[in-house]
């Protein structure tokens, strides 16, 4: 993935299954892509296993993504 120029892509879709768990959450490129689809608000679709790109993963500013996604849920749901 570190070879794509990800301006060109207008999403990202992070598969699931078995491998992701391992593979994914120590992935460096992936974890970039992510990032970077985030920052600049291009739909993620992520589903299954593919969430573990999700873990440890930190945005720019050094906040954690999955507590940004956790709490937009909270605010969405009026909790």
């Amino acid at each position: 993935m570190s070879d794509l120029s990800l301006d060109d892509y207008d999403a990202i879709m992070v598969a699931g299954g078995h491998a992701p768990m391992w593979t994914y959450r120590d992935s460096e490129s992936i974890k970039d892509a992510v990032r970077h689809f985030y920052e600049v608000e291009k739909p993620i679709g992520i589903y299954c296993h593919g969430t573990a790109a999700l873990a440890d993963l930190k945005l720019s500013d050094g906040s954690y993504l999955g507590r940004s996604v956790a709490q937009m849920l909270i605010e969405a749901l009026g909790a």
